[in-house]
């Protein structure tokens, strides 16, 4: 039999028994608050991990004993939720890949990046209008279809800041950048009972 159960997963999990789930896989925010979209934003360190705690300690009691959970995560925050299923009990933690060959080479301003290091505001050159899945869409839901250039979509102008360092330190760095594409996503799994391997 198959239930749909529609909410909070955290108060949504609460109608279940102990014990009585299988295995559980998904896909919860990442924390990267992505395109500013407040679903993914999580908080920060500490605040991440507490809002992983409620849902996992949910998680962990209704999954049967040897059960397993898969949960995806981003690159940069999975070592939040990694130790949160650790603190409710998970245990053979390990992480899988999920290595895909869509996506656009994202560069990260290294000179930039050393004056946000250093707390020196960078100096803004201009204003680049965004396009195609960067613009904000007056579409509910988030991304994908829903704001790619589909004719018949609304958009809300959308303009990214164009920046270059300020500081020395910075200024050294100046047109270097990282150009890493996205290119895997990592799938935090952990089992009920048995020994942490």
């Amino acid at each position: 039999m198959i239930q749909i159960k529609i909410g909070d997963c955290s108060e949504r999990l609460k109608d279940l028994e102990d014990d009585s789930v299988d295995a559980i896989i998904c896909d919860p925010p990442y924390g990267l608050k992505f395109m500013s979209k407040g679903w993914d934003d999580i908080g920060d360190g500490a605040q991440q991990r507490e809002w992983h705690r409620r849902w996992l300690s949910q998680a962990y009691r209704v999954l049967k004993p040897s059960g397993v959970l898969k949960a995806f995560s981003g690159t940069r925050t999975f070592h939040h939720l990694l130790a949160v299923m650790e603190e409710v009990g998970f245990s053979r933690l390990s992480c899988e890949a999920w290595a895909y060959g869509s996506g656009f080479p994202k560069s990260y301003n290294i000179g930039t990046g050393i004056d946000d290091y250093l707390g020196v505001e960078s100096r803004v050159t201009g204003m680049i209008a965004a396009t195609g899945t960067a613009r904000k869409s007056t579409n509910k839901g988030g991304h994908g279809a829903t704001t790619s250039n589909i004719e018949g979509r609304d958009f809300i102008e959308t303009n990214i800041y164009s920046k270059e360092p300020s500081s020395e330190e910075g200024m050294r760095w100046k047109g270097w950048g990282s150009n890493l594409k996205p290119a895997w996503e990592p799938v935090c799994i952990g089992y009920k009972g048995g020994d942490n391997e």
